[in-house]
């Protein structure tokens, strides 16, 4: 089972990673190229393809696994002050109320 802490610190991270991959790769990698040629060339735009995928995609799912992991744990706190008024998928057949 996923707990909300761990979700929030995957978002924080993977945010923080995006925003570190945006800024510093693309000058670290283009600075270090040496003069490019033909297949380096390749190799550089295949790199900026991926690159511009990860610092597109990490910040947008890092703020999504924060917003989830704020949830879980406000559902969680729901959950554990008030547990009868919880939803569950399956309840024991003894807890089941009945029906009229």
């Amino acid at each position: 089972m996923l707990r909300p802490a761990v979700v929030l610190w995957w978002g924080i991270g993977l945010t923080l990673l995006g925003v570190v991959l945006g800024i510093a790769l693309p000058a670290l990698a283009y600075g270090s190229a040496p003069t490019a040629n033909g297949i380096d060339q390749g190799l550089l735009i295949l790199m900026q393809a991926v690159l511009q995928l990860l610092t597109g995609a990490a910040p947008l799912v890092g703020a999504a696994l924060i917003a989830a992991g704020i949830v879980m744990a406000y559902l969680k706190r729901l959950v554990e002050r008030a547990p009868e008024h919880a939803f569950r998928l399956r309840a024991d057949p003894a807890e089941r109320p009945e029906r009229p």
